[in-house]
């Protein structure tokens, strides 16, 4: 925290004294949303008319310019300062001493490490829902063959007395958990 500190106030003092020589009061927070735009809309209508100058038929209109400025806003917002960027990187490297190159190598490798083990989590998944249909076709085949018994019984219900009527309620009783696993599945 210690080692940021000058920089941040070499960069207060820097914008406090742009602000005071070019609006005559100190501001060091940097420019205001009107000032802003006052800046790129004066750029824009400069350029539009050294354009107009060359030939006459360029006119903006107030939508031309709010959007044209505001490209410029958003523009401006990701430029940076070559000569901030090399004192503070410290030309080809970071504070580890790495290159970008090297740090790039190190994200696509983490990158491609991540790719693989969301496409083995996929896989897993798919594993996973084929093996439920695999147990939902077992239970789907073990429910016929229940259903298969119950016609057999209800067929032996209709020639014999009470042993079959126990049979085939115990066969309801199955035919109701297999529906019950079904549904489960």
């Amino acid at each position: 925290e210690r080692s940021c500190v000058p920089g941040r106030v070499t960069a207060v003092a820097i914008d406090g004294f742009r602000h005071l020589k070019n609006y005559g009061n100190w501001r060091s927070m940097g420019m205001t949303w009107d000032e802003l735009w006052n800046k790129y809309e004066r750029q824009i209508l400069e350029e539009d008319l050294s354009a107009k100058c060359a030939s006459d038929m360029c006119t903006l209109d107030d939508d031309d310019i709010a959007s044209q400025v505001s490209l410029r806003i958003l523009e401006r917002s990701c430029h940076t300062n070559r000569a901030i960027d090399e004192l503070v990187l410290g030309g080809n490297s970071n504070e580890t001493g790495k290159s970008r190159n090297e740090i790039g190598q190190e994200a696509l490798a983490i990158a491609i490490e991540l790719d693989n083990e969301i496409n083995n989590l996929l896989n897993k998944q798919d594993e996973m829902l084929e093996k439920r249909r695999d147990v939902g076709s077992k239970i789907a085949s073990l429910g016929t063959i229940v259903e298969r018994e119950a016609s057999f019984l209800c067929d032996k219900l209709s020639r014999s007395g009470n042993k079959a009527l126990e049979a085939l309620l115990s066969t309801k009783a199955t035919l109701r958990s297999i529906d019950f696993l079904q549904s489960t599945h």
